[in-house]
């Protein structure tokens, strides 16, 4: 069995539309920017690596991150020593689920689904790539530290890959056994909780029928949902999922 932290590294304003597929175009949302700490019999997985202010400045500088928050003062904080991290799963590649912070974690692969790491690569268009570190996913590849998967990909005893693309081409979810049953970490395919209760997709999608899809599979698997960037987290489960 394992525990799942949602770990806040900042605060975000969007406009509705992109986080509710056809919603109010004169409202906003605010949202948190999260990664995930998976503790338990395998040792410490991270969902994603979250993202230092000064690295999210180039993507989004409206992005504020509170003291405490950026991600290697939360894994400290959890006691993880950096240099014992030896997995890190990519729900995908934009800039606030993989950035420079990875290179802080020394001993640590990334596991991305084949599809995402070939949109990166090898881009249907340039705009796909416009979000993502770009030289941080090509500084991966020549050192070796990506693991591509597919769906069902076995993790680690009780934790598995749930493809879920949509939001992205190679999107997938973390699907992770606890004692409350199985918590889905969805990504950014879920950014809210909203997205799966009212079943509306985000508006930022490459592919909308895939996100209805995907939202689907995370409703018949899921016990307990993460999604990407929900505060409400925080309230619901202030110590984690255990």
């Amino acid at each position: 069995m394992y525990e799942v932290y949602p770990l806040k590294v900042g605060d975000i304003v969007e406009p509705e539309p992109r986080i509710i597929y056809l919603g109010d175009c004169g409202r906003t949302v605010h949202l948190g920017v999260f990664f995930f700490l998976i503790r338990g019999e395998c040792g410490n997985v991270l969902v994603d690596t979250g993202v230092a202010k000064a690295d999210g400045d180039r993507f989004n500088p409206s992005m504020t991150q509170s003291a405490g928050e950026d991600p290697l003062e939360q894994l400290m904080r959890h006691g993880v020593a950096l240099d014992s991290i030896e997995t890190v799963i990519a729900t995908h590649l934009h800039w606030d689920h993989i950035s420079p912070t990875i290179f802080r974690l020394p001993n640590a692969k990334v596991l991305v689904h084949e599809k995402e790491i070939r949109t990166i690569l090898d881009p249907p268009h340039p705009w796909f790539a416009q979000v993502v570190y770009t030289e941080v996913v090509d500084r991966l590849v020549r050192e070796d530290r990506i693991v591509q998967t597919t769906d069902g990909y076995e993790v680690a005893p009780g934790i598995s890959i749930m493809a879920t693309p949509g939001h992205t081409f190679g999107g997938q979810s973390v699907v992770a056994e606890t004692s409350r049953g199985n918590v889905v970490v969805t990504g950014d395919v879920c950014f809210t909780y909203r997205n799966i209760e009212e079943d509306r997709p985000g508006g930022f999608n490459c592919d909308l029928l895939d996100c209805f899809r995907s939202l689907e599979r995370i409703r018949e698997a899921a016990d307990v949902v993460l999604p990407g960037h929900d505060l409400r987290m925080l309230e619901e489960f202030p110590n984690g999922v255990r």
